[in-house]
């Protein structure tokens, strides 16, 4: 091959004659037809493409050229000054109109400062995490994947392997475990995207759909019920990002959609398989690895595993967050009922403890037996719970007692029954029997199957029952390490059936507690050094996400109603204390209202049936601290102990009342229902 003049510099004429974005082939074939670039016959299309590349990605301040999206080029003049740029199919001759090259690259310069600045951090740090987390880590684990996925044959010892390192949660691994242990587990899944997999997108959606599905359904078999189709299909792009880097990267759905929409780029249709999203990732990435302000940062073989590495750092950003199941909180929530095995979550009414509690249990329709619910009251003793006598009375009318076994003492033997069965072991727990002896052997296998197969007993409103009295003895046999075949197990003798009892370590106890109703501070000490707990706080925050999609016309009711709780809760605590504050959910029913006149009928109806009757309970014997929270419009005091609530408002009265409250100084009008 031969020239006439460099190949950069023919490449430029061309570009500058051209003036506009060509692609690598159109490049070639201009530099042929002008005589700039004389070869041997051959077409070198893709040499200047190397060449370009190579040039920008070692020179990124210096290069004359800018590389506009894969395998499309310009010169730096015209992309920096050009308004008119658009998106383009690499392989296409017709340019079409796309967006201005400068404005995309200060938007990716305003995510970096966004991120950094949430992480408290310059963003010579942030590149810096970026790149000793994201990319080295990755750079050290994914090749010893790849190595084992690419043998011949897999075993359990690689699999084990592979678990431990991948770069996923405690709890995400956990799920993953039973998939792991099934036989056809290599031939379903792992064969499937190692060999032959697709090079174009819509088959590759097929197949990538074909493994979640199998995924999952290998779940069910091994009762894995906690493994849903997130983790599936993060596991999934996993792997093939470590079998193919330069075209997936590793998958949650909110926080790609966060960054494709903060960067401008198209979302997926609400109703896109898993498949056609994780697809859709890997193009977004492979976009924003080409935009100049990233090159400038990062320049490692893997660019796209940087540019994950910004989507899973928006967890630091407000970048629509909202996703309960993908938070922070959710994580530590779970990692706490592991480590303890029983948690309570408490706070005030109204924010969203059952809600939390109910979303810590498998989705699987199937598990319904591995879960129970019960409430806790002042009358519900030890005899319910555990057990106790019943009275009977036989055919002569003669009075006589039986032991009758309570809620927990059924759940404990029934989930113990199936880890025995589960970890291949022969026995069981009779009804009226001792809980059977283990060896050293089966107490090993019975630690590594308990995650597996979890029960859950739900008790809700656990501080209105007498707990000391309700667990007895079986306060101590709660902590992790003394359940049945742990190191420290330990069993003890019930009163009544005078038979030994333990609790197993696949039991999981998930309570609720209303701090209006009692605070943590009453709990029994011995109960709070055994249980986690977590506050559930009013979320504010959660309801501005929430109320984000509301019409226009609804907008200006929801957020009249979030100031409004917000006020109300900083009168609470002034007056009362912090357990007795009102809670966000009464306020979730507006992100429904289609309409002002339906988010106006919510907010009044949660107002007068929900949240007075609750003021009204926790002030009954101070009226006046009661006035000063709800103000004059909606209740009238009478002497020292004597109140009474005013008539009910409705439409723009209520509304200008609520504002009074919500905007105590601002001499609240509701200007926009007035005439």
């Amino acid at each position: 091959m031969g020239s006439n003049m460099k190949l950069l510099d023919a490449a430029y004429i061309v570009l500058k004659d051209a003036g506009k974005p060509l692609n690598y082939k159109e490049i070639t074939k201009l530099m042929i037809e002008t005589g700039l670039y004389v070869t041997d016959g051959k077409t070198p299309s893709f040499t200047v493409s190397s060449r370009l590349s190579e040039d920008i990605r070692n020179n990124p301040n210096n290069s004359r050229f800018i590389k506009v999206s894969n395998g499309l080029y310009t010169i730096k003049e015209y992309a920096l000054d050009s308004q008119n740029y658009r998106d383009i199919d690499v392989n296409s001759t017709n340019i079409g109109s796309y967006k201005s090259f400068a404005k995309e690259n200060t938007t990716f310069s305003g995510l970096l400062a966004e991120i950094a600045t949430n992480r408290k951090q310059t963003i010579e740090a942030l590149v810096d995490d970026i790149n000793k987390v994201e990319i080295n880590e990755r750079e050290e684990i994914y090749p010893k994947i790849r190595k084992i996925l690419m043998k011949e044959e897999i075993n359990k010892d690689d699999f084990d392997i592979i678990l431990k390192l991948l770069p996923a949660s405690k709890w995400d691994k956990i799920s993953l475990k039973g998939v792991f242990s099934d036989p056809n587990f290599y031939n379903d899944v792992i064969s499937e995207l190692t060999h032959n997999f697709p090079l174009d997108d819509e088959r590759a959606i097929i197949k990538i759909n074909d493994v979640i599905n199998n995924i999952l359904r290998l779940a069910s078999n091994t009762h894995d019920n906690k493994l849903g189709k997130s983790q599936a299909g993060l596991f999934c792009s996993q792997i093939l990002t470590t079998l193919y880097p330069d075209r997936f990267v590793d998958f949650r759905q909110e926080r790609w959609k966060s960054l494709a929409e903060k960067l401008g780029y198209d979302l997926p249709n609400p109703d896109a398989s898993y498949g056609e999203m994780i697809v859709w990732a890997g193009h977004v990435a492979q976009k924003i690895a080409e935009e100049p302000k990233f090159r400038y940062h990062w320049k490692n073989d893997h660019p796209l595993w940087a540019v994950a590495g910004l989507a899973w750092n928006l967890k630091y950003s407000s970048i629509n967050d909202d996703i309960i199941e993908e938070s922070v909180r959710e994580t530590k929530i779970q990692m706490l009922l592991q480590k303890k095995r029983q948690i309570i979550l408490y706070g005030p009414p109204g924010t969203g403890k059952t809600w939390h509690a109910k979303n810590l249990l498998p989705k699987n329709g199937e598990t319904s037996n591995k879960i129970e619910f019960v409430t806790f009251h002042p009358s519900f003793g030890y005899e319910e719970f555990i057990e106790g006598l019943r009275p009977n009375t036989d055919e002569n009318g003669s009075l006589t007692f039986h032991i009758h076994d309570g809620i927990f003492k059924q759940f404990a033997q029934a989930a113990c029954n199936i880890l025995f069965k589960e970890a291949g072991i022969d026995k069981q727990w009779l009804p009226d029997g001792n809980i059977p002896k283990l060896s050293g052997e089966e107490k090993m296998r019975i630690r590594e199957t308990a995650p597996e197969v979890p029960f859950y007993l739900v008790i809700d409103e656990i501080n209105r029952g007498d707990i000391s009295r309700i667990f007895g003895e079986l306060i101590t046999l709660l902590e992790a390490d003394k359940r049945y075949g742990e190191a420290n197990e330990i069993t003890t003798t019930l009163p009544y059936s005078k038979t030994s009892f333990a609790i197993p370590p696949n039991l999981y106890l998930i309570g609720t507690m209303n701090t209006a109703d009692k605070s943590i501070a009453l709990v029994d000490t011995a109960l709070r050094r055994r249980f986690g707990f977590i506050e559930m706080m009013p979320d504010y925050e959660l309801l501005h996400r929430l109320f984000a999609g509301v019409s226009d016309e609804a907008k200006s009711v929801t957020d009249l109603a979030t100031s409004l709780l917000e006020e109300i809760n900083t009168r609470i605590r002034n007056r009362y204390d912090r357990d007795h504050q009102i809670g966000h959910s009464y306020l979730v029913p507006l992100k429904d209202a289609k309409t002002r006149d339906e988010a106006v009928e919510m907010l009044q109806s949660a107002w007068y049936y929900e949240i007075l009757p609750l003021l009204q309970e926790y002030f009954y014997d101070s009226p006046r601290k009661l006035h000063e929270v709800i103000g004059d419009a909606f209740v009238s005091v009478e002497g020292d102990h004597s109140f009474c609530f005013r008539d009910e408002l409705v439409g723009e009265q209520f509304l200008v009342a609520i504002g009074g409250i919500a905007f105590p100084d601002s001499g609240y009008r509701n200007d926009e229902g007035s005439d």
